[in-house]
């Protein structure tokens, strides 16, 4: 049976959630982390039992030829030069969201993974909550009729970004639409179709 190697890009919370999903499944394992700031992938893998290792550099985590898969769990602003790199060495790519923070960022890893042949998957994890499945399946059944009308809005429990934090600024996140809203936005799209048409108003 065929096994991945997984290179996690961040040792921050999200990157805990991805060591809890791919130490239990049987195809893949945990191999490295690396983080710029140094010691914290190490005691991330040692909360969570897993023996990999702590890379020193990009390049270090890179040139090892057992990751299979790349977690990009990085800041936005640096999410499109990780991952390009990682289509261009020919990794599977898993990008947490937003995939970038400016249009040219998201076309360049569309661009780099068509080209390298990867496959790549942003984690809208939404997709697979069984509530919007359940909702999804009713729509493609009939069982609500034409959808004429969606609204979302997005809630998270997340503590209040203190003053200096990366996630409040602008040239590290984007926006907080970007940030936040785009899992509002995905589920629109899924459940309601593709955008044919935007429009906006804004107060004088």
């Amino acid at each position: 049976m065929t096994t991945y190697g997984v290179g996690l890009l961040g040792a921050g919370w999200v990157a805990a959630e991805y060591i809890k999903a791919f130490t239990v499944h049987p195809l893949t394992n945990i191999v490295g982390i690396y983080n710029r700031t140094p010691g914290k992938a190490s005691q991330l893998m040692a909360a969570h039992g897993v023996a990999g290792k702590e890379y020193r550099s990009l390049d270090e985590f890179f040139a090892d030829e057992r990751i299979q898969i790349v977690v990009s769990c990085t800041h936005p602003d640096v999410r499109a030069e990780h991952s390009v790199r990682a289509a261009q060495t020919g990794r599977h790519i898993v990008l947490e969201k937003p995939v970038g923070i400016a249009r040219a960022q998201t076309a360049a890893i569309r661009e780099a993974v068509a080209k390298a042949g990867v496959k790549s998957v942003t984690s809208f994890v939404l997709r697979w909550n069984p509530q919007f499945v359940t909702v999804r399946q009713l729509i493609d059944e009939g069982g609500l009729g034409d959808l004429i009308y969606g609204e979302a809005d997005y809630w998270h429990p997340a503590r209040r970004a203190q003053p200096g934090s990366p996630y409040m600024q602008k040239a590290v996140v984007g926006s907080a639409f970007l940030s936040g809203g785009c899992h509002a936005v995905d589920m629109l799209r899924w459940l309601g179709g593709e955008v044919t048409e935007v429009s906006a108003f804004a107060a004088p």
